[in-house]
C-alpha cells in the first residue's frame, strides 16, 4: 500500500485536523532512525521464525511426523520459532510504531542502546541453537535452559523495557501535533501497550520472587520455575499485543474511512477498559506463583479481562463501515486494498480465537488453536500496517504489481490459519493432547487424524502467506535505493 492511500482528503465532518508539518516532521530524525531500527528486527524475526515454521507443522503431520525421530529436536526449533514470533516479531513493531508517537525531545542514549540490547539478545538465542540444550516448554515465553539462551533473553526483555520506558511513554512528553500515519486514537492504544509491557515484567519478577526455596529441589524444577514465573506476566503480554493490535486496526482503517475511525476519547476509554484489570497482576503474583489460584487467576482475568474492549473496537469500527458504506464515504476500491484485508483477516482469526477459547475443556490442543488464532489476527495486523510502516520510514515502498499482492497476502494467510486453527480445534475436540511432536504423538481416532491434515493444510497456506509477506518486504526494501536516488534528483532540480 502505498503512502498515497494514507493521505486522503479528510471530510469536513472528521474532527481530526490535518497536521501542516510534513512526512516525518512530527519527530526528531533519531526517533526514525530508532523505528527503522526496530522494524528492522520485527522483520528478521519473522523471516527466521517462519523459516522454522515448517518443522513443528512437519512433526505433527501424519505420515511425515516419523521422519522426526528425535523429538528433542522439533521442540528446540519450536522454542526458537515461538519466541521469535511472539517475543521478537510482536515486541519490535509494537516498539517501531511506538517510535512514531509525537515527542518534544529527541532520544537519550539509552533508547538507542534498546535497540542494540534487542537485536544482540535475538542473536544470541539464534546461536544458543548451535547446543544441545533441554528444550522447556513454559507457557507463553517457552526457553532453552541454556546460559547462551537465557542471556539472549534476558537481553531482548532489556531492549524491550528499555525501549518503552525511555520513550514518550507519557502525555507530558507528546508534542502537540498529529501524526500522518498515526490516527489520534492510535496514540493511546500505543501508550496502553507499553504500560502493559511494563506491569507484565513487573509481574515476571513478583512471580520469581514469590516462588519457594523447595522448588529448586523438585526433579522438574527448570518447566515449574519458567512455567510460574512466565505464566502471570505471559497473560499480561498478550493484553500488551491486543492493545498494539487494536491501534493497528485504526492505522489500517483510517485511509478507508478516510477520517480517524474513533476519536481519541472514545479510543482512551476502550485501551484503559482493556488495561485496568490487569494492573493487579503484581499483586495477584505476590499471593504464590506455586499455587493453583494463582494459575486460575489468571486464567480468568484473561478470559473475562480482553474480549470486552476488544468486541466494543469491533462494534465501533463495523458500524462505521457500514454507514460511510451506505453514504458513499469510503475510499474508492476500499474492498480492494490491503488496509481493509489486513483488518478483516485480523478481525476474523481474532473472533475465532475467542470461540476457540470458549470451548477449552482440559489439556488438549485446543489450546494451542485458540492462541493460534489469537495471535494470528496480531501478526497479519502487523503485517498490513508494515507497508505504509515502511514507507513512513523511508524503508522501501512497493511497486504496483507488489502492492495489488499485497491486498491478496492478508486473505492468504488468513484462511491459512483460520485452517490450522480448525484442524487443531477438530484433533482438540476429540483428546488430541498437546506438546507432543514426531515419535512422541499418538493419533488413535479419524476425528484426530483428519483434524491433523486439516491443521498440516492450513500450516502450509499460513507458510505461504508468510512467505508472500516476507517477498513484499524485501521486495519494498529493494525499492529503497532508487527511491533515494529519485528524491536526491527531485532536490536537486527543486534548488
Amino acid at each position: 500500500m502505498s503512502q498515497a492511500t494514507l493521505d486522503l482528503p479528510v471530510t469536513p465532518k472528521s474532527k481530526v485536523r490535518a497536521p501542516s508539518a510534513p512526512l516525518g516532521a512530527e519527530n526528531p530524525a533519531p526517533s526514525l532512525q530508532l523505528a527503522r531500527g526496530w522494524a528492522s528486527l520485527a522483520f528478521f524475526a519473522l523471516l527466521v521464525a517462519g523459516l522454522f515454521a515448517f518443522i513443528p507443522v512437519i512433526g505433527r503431520t501424519p505420515g511425515l511426523s516419523q521422519l522426526i525421530e528425535d523429538p528433542t529436536f522439533a521442540k528446540r526449533i519450536l522454542v526458537v520459532h515461538v519466541d521469535l514470533a511472539l517475543l521478537v516479531w510482536f515486541g519490535a513493531m509494537e516498539l517501531a510504531l511506538f517510535q512514531l508517537l509525537p515527542a518534544r525531545v529527541a532520544p537519550n542514549p539509552l533508547r538507542r542502546g534498546a535497540v542494540i540490547s534487542a537485536w544482540l539478545g535475538t542473536l544470541l538465542m539464534l546461536a544458543s541453537l548451535a547446543w544441545p540444550a533441554e528444550p522447556v516448554l513454559s507457557n507463553y515465553v517457552p526457553v532453552l535452559d541454556h546460559p547462551v539462551f537465557l542471556l539472549g533473553l534476558g537481553l531482548f526483555g532489556v531492549g524491550m523495557l528499555g525501549g518503552f520506558v525511555t520513550g514518550p511513554l507519557t502525555l507530558s512528553h507528546e508534542e502537540p501535533r498529529s501524526s500522518l500515519l498515526l490516527p489520534a486514537g492510535a496514540m493511546p492504544g500505543l501508550r496502553a501497550c507499553a504500560l502493559a509491557f511494563i506491569v507484565a515484567v513487573i509481574t515476571m519478577a513478583a512471580s520469581a520472587q514469590s516462588l519457594p526455596a523447595a522448588y529448586t529441589r523438585d526433579p522438574l524444577y527448570p518447566l515449574h520455575f519458567f512455567e510460574s514465573t512466565f505464566w502471570g506476566g505471559g497473560h499480561i503480554l498478550q493484553v500488551a499485543n491486543v492493545a498494539a493490535m487494536m491501534s493497528a486496526w485504526l492505522l489500517l482503517l483510517a485511509p478507508v474511512l478516510r477520517r480517524a475511525p474513533v476519536s481519541r476519547k472514545t479510543a482512551t476509554l476502550l485501551f484503559a477498559g482493556l488495561i485496568l484489570p490487569h494492573l493487579a497482576g503484581p499483586l495477584l503474583a505476590l499471593q504464590g506463583a506455586q499455587t493453583g489460584s494463582y494459575f486460575s487467576a489468571f486464567t480468568e482475568l484473561m478470559r473475562w479481562g480482553i474480549f470486552p474492549a476488544v468486541l466494543l473496537m469491533l462494534g465501533i469500527l463495523i458500524t462505521k463501515l457500514v454507514h460511510a458504506s451506505r453514504r458513499g464515504e469510503l475510499a474508492p476500491g476500499w474492498w480492494r486494498s490491503p488496509a481493509f484485508a489486513g483488518f478483516a483477516a485480523s478481525a476474523g482469526l481474532t473472533i475465532t480465537g475467542f470461540l476457540c477459547g470458549a470451548l477449552i475443556s482440559g489439556s488438549n490442543v485446543l489450546i494451542p488453536a485458540h492462541y493460534h488464532a489469537s495471535i494470528g489476527g496480531v501478526t497479519v495486523a502487523f503485517m498490513a500496517a508494515a507497508f505504509p510502516l515502511m514507507e513512513h520510514l523511508k524503508l522501501g515502498s512497493l511497486g504496483p504489481r507488489a502492492a495489488r499482492l499485497s491486498a491478496w497476502q492478508p486473505w492468504l494467510f488468513g484462511v491459512g490459519q483460520v485452517t490450522f486453527v480448525v484442524g487443531l480445534a477438530l484433533a482438540g475436540l476429540h483428546g488430541m493432547a498437546r506438546k507432543v511432536y514426531g515419535a512422541e504423538q499418538q493419533v488413535s481416532t479419524a476425528q484426530q487424524t483428519a483434524g491433523l491434515a486439516i491443521m498440516a493444510l492450513g500450516g502450509l497456506l499460513a507458510v505461504a502467506g508468510g512467505g508472500l509477506f516476507v517477498a513484499l518486504v524485501i521486495a519494498a526494501w529493494r525499492r529503497r535505493p532508487r527511491q533515494a536516488r529519485n528524491e536526491t534528483n527531485r532536490s536537486i532540480v527543486e534548488a
